[in-house]
């Protein structure tokens, strides 16, 4: 068995970040830019209070859940770029092409983060994606996690990653 990479603070950041702005560029031909990393999640004011939130956890020699939250304005206005439909179709497709649609990208940018992990020697598998719509849900903290909540901006629409890494 090959020797794993150490893992830092800032090799996780890069992972997120890089996975994100890999996905929206492949996807929705959109920059995702990082504007800041907390501890803890705060809405901006202009954020609705319609939120869809996706979810995929990564289970192996690293555990973790990965949120990614995106406000029902801009989720729709994603997935009719990923999918090349008008708002008035995406409207008609309803929740259901909305969860498909959302499930899929948060599949790709927790999937492509993992990949990250696997190649510095920490192989991992991914859960199926969960997707859930509300109004401000809140994240729980997962028991026995370190939680990083990174604010990332794609053509001036917020979208937040809540990366819940699992502490040995």
């Amino acid at each position: 068995m090959s020797e794993s990479a150490p893992l830092s603070a800032e090799s996780i950041d890069a992972m997120i970040v890089k996975a994100m702005r890999h996905v929206f560029q492949i996807m929705v031909n959109q920059d995702a830019r990082l504007v800041e990393k907390t501890d803890t999640y705060t809405a901006p004011a202009d954020f609705e209070a319609e939120q869809i939130l996706g979810t995929v956890g990564f289970v192996g020699d690293l555990n973790g859940l990965i949120y990614i939250r995106l406000d029902a304005h801009f989720a729709r206005a994603t997935a009719g770029r990923v999918l090349g439909m008008s708002d008035s179709e995406i409207a008609e497709g309803g929740n259901d092409l909305l969860k498909d649609t959302i499930g899929e990208l948060t599949n790709m940018m927790v999937g492509t983060f993992k990949n990250g992990f696997c190649d510095l020697g920490y192989p991992c598998m991914l859960t199926l994606p969960t997707i859930i719509f509300g109004h401000h849900p809140v994240i729980p903290h997962a028991k026995g996690t370190t939680r990083s909540i990174y604010r990332l901006d794609v053509a001036g629409h917020p979208f937040f990653v809540d990366l819940q890494l699992k502490s040995d």
